[in-house]
C-alpha cells in the first residue's frame, strides 16, 4: 500500500495557498513592473486592475500614458518585478508544499520577513522616481500601480495573512518544543533491582 505524503495542511488548504500565493504574485509582479508608469490628466481612478486601466489609456489617449523613471531599462525591470514577487509569495508556496519535517518550521517562519519586505519594497517603489516633481507640475497624473486589485492583492492581503501566518508559526514551533522535550524526558524507572529492600517486601 503506498505511503500518503505527510504534509502539513490537508489538500483543500494546499489548493488554497497555491491559488491565493499565485493571487499576489501577480499583484506583486504587476506593482513592481509598472511603478514608473503614470497615465496623465485622466480623472477617472476607478479602474479595478492595472492592466485594464493601462489598456483604456492605450484604446482611448495613448499619450496619456507617462513613464517617470529615468533610467527604464525594460529587461531588468522584467527580472527585477519576477524576483520580488517570488520573494513576496515565498511563504504560502512553502506552506503549500511543507512536510512534517523538524525544519519546515524555522524555514516558514525565516520566509515570511523577506516576503513582507518584498511588499513594503514594492509599495514604496511605486513612482519613486521624481514622484513628488512629477505630481508637482501634473496634479491629474496618478499611478497605474496603485489601482484597487492590486493594491488589494499585492499589499493589503500580505498585510493581513502574513502576520497572521507568523503567530502560527510561532505557535507551530512552540508546540513542537514543548512535545520533543517531553518525549525526551528521562522516566522514572521501575526496576525491582534499583527498589530498597523495604519497599520489595
Amino acid at each position: 500500500m503506498p505511503i500518503r505524503p505527510d504534509y502539513i495542511l490537508p489538500k483543500a488548504a494546499r489548493a488554497g495557498c497555491w491559488i491565493l500565493g499565485g493571487l499576489i504574485f501577480y499583484a506583486l509582479y504587476t506593482r513592481a513592473l509598472l511603478a514608473d508608469v503614470a497615465i496623465v490628466g485622466s480623472e477617472n481612478h476607478s479602474f479595478s486592475s492595472a492592466w485594464t486601466a493601462l489598456g483604456n489609456a492605450v484604446w482611448q489617449n495613448p499619450n496619456s500614458i507617462a513613464v517617470i523613471a529615468e533610467d527604464s531599462n525594460f529587461n531588468r525591470m522584467l527580472w527585477t518585478s519576477a524576483v520580488l514577487a517570488a520573494i513576496g509569495s515565498l511563504p504560502l508556496v512553502i506552506l503549500a508544499l511543507a512536510r512534517k519535517r523538524p525544519l519546515v518550521g524555522l524555514v516558514l517562519l525565516l520566509s515570511i520577513l523577506p516576503a513582507s519586505l518584498a511588499v513594503i519594497v514594492i509599495a514604496i517603489g511605486i513612482g519613486y522616481d521624481n514622484f513628488h516633481n512629477y505630481l508637482l507640475f501634473h496634479p491629474g497624473a496618478w499611478f497605474v500601480a496603485d489601482t484597487k486589485l492590486e493594491e488589494f492583492l499585492g499589499f493589503m492581503v500580505p498585510a493581513i495573512v502574513y502576520p497572521l501566518l507568523f503567530c502560527g508559526t510561532v505557535y507551530y514551533l512552540l508546540r513542537w518544543f514543548v512535545l520533543r522535550r517531553r518525549a525526551i524526558r528521562p522516566r522514572p524507572s521501575h526496576d525491582p533491582q534499583s527498589e530498597p529492600d523495604g519497599a520489595r517486601s
